[in-house]
């Protein structure tokens, strides 16, 4: 008796080992992360909640359905539901606490919410979600023209907040062209040194790079934001969301965007050094080492893109590409600047990128560059994944309440396609049923 349970033991850890070592391979590809998260990772939806009171208007409900519907809403990466405050007033739960954070508010009244965090990024009345640019706004545009035009990734240097006496004054503006400064340096010396993984040829078989790898390139830039442009708000509390912290830090911030607009990590103050510049781009840069999403790091912004439209026609070169939807007075050319962008525009001293360097106090780089012996903030693990919904009842009050999703495209939300998801399946069966019978011949 006592051989037969080790003999079952035995085969199940065999069994077990067997599965681990045959699954990693297929979550694991040669594709560089930056390349593989622009074709394959859709965005986490941000969450629209539209709290109400009785009825929804047919002018309320008109509106509502031309925001999902058309212009910049169609493409946003965007969740709605609809909540009647009668029904969450006096329950617990998720609901509830959101309406209660926002009592004061003139109904009907909607709150976005970051899909990392579950943090609010914007709150008002309906009519100002496209004026506000909740949806969109110009250096979000910029950001997807880059990433679509092949960049590896977008770093956005995000300024110390302004204060109002002068001498604070300057010794804000001082760190942030520090850190500006050494960002430039830096990010011009991995385009030289860092180098693309060698892709399997079986990964461009089955159809896990669009592009030609000799078309891939290793090309970063850099955007300024400063906490004061009222057209960026809603971006500014986006890139504070995506770390449940980084409201507490009074200090310049460096956030790598790549992918379909994915904010890799926040480095903060002291944290955006030559070190950690390195260990990010050497992590967008490498190949991608497990396809599923969720288990990668980042967090998603809010962009109102057709990726799959325009990554499809971007791995096309004979193709001009077409102009980006949006907000009125922002189309253009995907080739051409956003002439507002110029001034944010910080660009590396290597090609193919533009060369306008930066004079910059030379000792103040020096001093930000040092290893900080503690950094004051730096994703070390994994950001932690969007938390799934919480059940039906606390949201969909009531046979009123109704749920609106912008269209999604027949993939899974990790990038991975229903065929490969059914060769899986398939797969893990097979070991399943090899597992079984081998312990069944070890029973007798």
């Amino acid at each position: 008796m006592m051989k037969s349970a080790s003999n079952n033991r035995f085969v199940a850890i065999l069994a077990g080992t067997a599965l681990a070592v045959a699954w990693a391979p297929l979550w694991a590809c040669s594709v560089p992360v930056f390349r593989y998260a622009l074709e394959r990772w859709e965005a986490d939806p941000y969450e629209a909640t539209l709290f109400y009171q009785g009825e929804i208007s047919a002018a309320q409900q008109s509106l509502l359905e031309h925001l999902q519907s058309a212009g910049p809403g169609r493409e946003a990466n965007m969740r709605w539901r609809l909540v009647e405050v009668e029904s969450v007033a006096d329950s617990e739960g998720p609901a509830h606490e959101l309406w209660e954070s926002q009592r004061s508010a003139e109904l009907p009244w909607l709150v976005v919410q970051s899909p990392a965090t579950r943090r609010e990024v914007w709150a008002g009345k309906l009519v100002n979600l496209a004026a506000e640019n909740v949806f969109d706004s110009p250096m979000r545009r910029e950001i997807a023209r880059r990433l679509l035009s092949g960049q590896t990734a977008v770093w956005v240097l995000l300024e110390g907040p302004h204060a109002s006496e002068e001498s604070v004054k300057e010794g804000v503006r001082l760190r942030d062209e520090a850190a500006l400064a050494l960002m430039k340096q830096r990010l011009a010396e991995e385009q030289t040194q860092l180098k693309l993984p060698e892709i399997d040829e079986a990964d461009i078989q089955n159809g896990l790079v669009d592009i030609d790898p000799a078309e891939l390139k290793i090309a970063f830039s850099v955007l300024r934001l400063s906490r004061d442009d009222e057209r960026e708000q809603t971006l500014r509390e986006m890139l504070l969301a995506t770390e449940d912290d980084l409201v507490e830090f009074q200090q310049p911030m460096a956030f790598p965007i790549f992918g379909r607009g994915r904010v890799l990590y926040a480095l903060v103050g002291e944290g955006i050094s030559a070190e950690n510049i390195h260990a990010a781009c050497v992590e967008l840069t490498g190949p991608c080492t497990c396809q599923v999403k969720a288990q990668n790091l980042g967090a998603d912004l809010l962009m109102a893109v057709a990726w799959d439209r325009l990554v499809q026609l971007s791995a096309q070169v004979d193709k001009p590409l077409p102009p980006l939807t949006g907000l009125a007075g922002l189309d253009g050319p995907l080739e051409e600047r956003d002439e507002s962008m110029d001034k944010l525009d910080e660009s590396i001293e290597v090609e193919p990128l533009a060369v306008e360097p930066m004079e910059v106090d030379s000792v103040a780089v020096q001093e930000l560059g040092k290893p900080a012996d503690a950094v004051a903030t730096m994703a070390t693990g994994p950001v932690s994944t969007p938390p799934p919904h919480p059940d039906g009842t606390s949201m969909r009050v009531d046979e009123v309440a109704a749920e609106f999703e912008v269209p999604r495209s027949q993939t899974h939300g990790d990038g991975t396609s229903p065929l490969m998801v059914g060769l899986l399946v398939l797969f893990t069966l097979g070991v399943i049923g090899i597992a079984g019978a081998s312990l069944l011949i070890a029973r007798r």
